[in-house]
């Protein structure tokens, strides 16, 4: 399979069009294929994969499949236009899901609950990290008035040009919350049945649930990110808008949609005013530690000689705009760092140096203000190494110490593929599928959160949760 950075769907090629805009600085490629209309976009190291699935829970779930057997998403994100099922809801709103029920299922006769396909759970999760990237924005928009840097996380991806769609977002625009799918229309006729029965819906579409549980099948991170684009019942009070522009709402859900890859860690890619993307590849991230650990240690510049010609090219890369002396003292401290750690493993880096001295190295560099520079933060490298700081410096040779019990830890391979296969066996008990946001809501009955790793760290070691599943299935 193709690895790709995200893979983005819609219904219709409309709702798909103001994706395409903000990704016009990217090189395009049709794909040619029978089922969908898929086209992928390349810029630096990073790829985007769109795909028009048709309109419907089959022709999503099915197109989606077929995406699935061809591409390696690291998270999948369904944007276009929903319509308005929460009694405030108001034309013109993104909506990002946190949950996804299926409206027009109802085994509720055989003790299932309302929207809940027998079998399968009674809601689909979002990923956590996509909507914790979706709360980030929520929280920005709710203290700047709706003037968020757009172009900032937007231009991650796209062209400075095709940035210039971001209209802006005003506060209490973007919405976080259920969405409930059905094949069927909610109409001004049954909305009211529909508020009843699903109380906590704020939006209505044909598409989103059939993604979610498409994904969830997979293993792969999902959200779905749409605009209200109509309201499903007539608004209490009539000077608000009842209809709006496809193209409008389309936008702001391709806007909101980059934002929270970009914010949920999914897009770590950015364009600096000097040339292409930028990508932080597990290379650079260890160049990091070895240069910060240099640093810290004061020591002095080596030859660069034994630095394999790939990393020297791709910090160079990340470098550009310094001069060639500074460039080349840099790779002579990474490799006075990879030196240190095979003659002294237990020389210490902890978080709070690392960051002290990328703060002094990224003030040295031309274009410090861009915001996105190498080295990148001590969290990213976290993020990047299973969530934890030990992890990170044992990949670079060190032997971390031990500190506290959650915030220390290492696991083994034994304890993830141990910790996967005790909520496999329990989920098989239960009758549940074994679900990566089953597997957080486990940890947490069990009382097991930082004795085991978290599903976070499962799927970044792993890197996806099928696949987890499948190395605890082998043995």
């Amino acid at each position: 399979m193709i690895p790709v950075n995200a893979l983005i769907i819609s219904a219709m090629p409309q709702e798909m069009a103001p994706m395409h805009e903000l990704l016009a600085g990217a090189k395009r490629t049709e794909v040619e294929n029978s089922v969908a209309k898929v086209v992928a976009f390349h810029r630096g190291r990073s790829d985007i994969v769109t795909m028009v699935t048709g309109i419907g829970m089959a022709a999503c779930a099915s197109a989606l499949g077929w995406a699935l057997a061809k591409y390696q998403p690291r998270a999948i994100v369904s944007i276009g236009s929903t319509g308005g099922l929460a009694a405030d809801s108001r034309v013109g709103q993104v909506v990002v899901g946190a949950t996804y029920i299926n409206g027009g299922a109802d085994g509720t006769a055989f003790g299932y609950a309302p929207g809940q396909v027998p079998g399968q759970p009674p809601v689909f999760d979002g990923d956590p990290d996509l909507l914790d990237g979706a709360q980030a924005l929520v929280n920005e928009l709710a203290t700047s008035g709706g003037r968020v840097h757009w172009s900032e996380a937007v231009s991650s991806f796209t062209s400075s040009q095709a940035a210039g769609l971001a209209h802006e977002v005003t506060a209490g625009s973007v919405r976080i919350g259920q969405m409930l799918s059905s094949d069927a229309f909610v109409t001004e006729r049954n909305v009211e049945d529909k508020r009843e029965v699903f109380p906590a819906a704020l939006s209505a579409d044909m598409e989103s649930h059939a993604a979610a549980q498409t994904a969830a099948r997979f293993g792969v991170p999902f959200v779905s990110v749409r605009g209200i684009s109509d309201l499903c019942g007539k608004p209490d009070d009539q000077s608000v808008s009842f209809h709006a522009e496809l193209s409008d709402v389309a936008t702001s859900a391709a806007i909101v949609a980059m934002e929270v890859l970009y914010r949920g860690g999914v897009l770590e890619t950015a364009r600096s005013s000097h040339g292409p993307a930028k990508h932080f590849g597990q290379r650079s991230l260890m160049a990091a530690m070895y240069l910060m650990l240099a640093s810290a240690n004061d020591l002095e510049p080596m030859e660069a000689s034994e630095i394999s010609q790939a990393v020297r090219e791709e910090i160079s890369a990340h470098l550009e705009g310094m001069s060639e002396a500074e460039i080349s003292r840099a790779l002579g401290l990474i490799a006075a760092g990879d030196a240190l750690t095979r003659e002294d493993p237990q020389a210490t880096l902890t978080a709070k140096e690392y960051d002290q001295r990328r703060a002094q190295f990224i003030a040295m560099q031309p274009d410090a203000e861009n915001g996105f520079l190498w080295p990148p933060t001590s969290q990213t490298i976290i993020k990047r190494f299973n969530g934890y700081w030990n992890d990170a410096l044992a990949a670079i040779g060190l032997e971390p110490r031990r500190g506290r019990a959650r915030g220390g830890l290492k696991f083994s391979q034994d304890d993830y593929i141990y910790a996967i296969r005790a909520y496999m066996i329990d989920a098989a008990h239960t009758g549940a599928s074994a679900s990566f946001a089953g597997y957080k809501t486990w940890l947490e009955r069990k009382e097991k959160k930082g004795e085991l790793p978290s599903g976070a760290a499962i799927r970044q070691r792993f890197g996806s949760w099928k696949a987890a599943l499948s190395a605890a299935m082998r043995g």
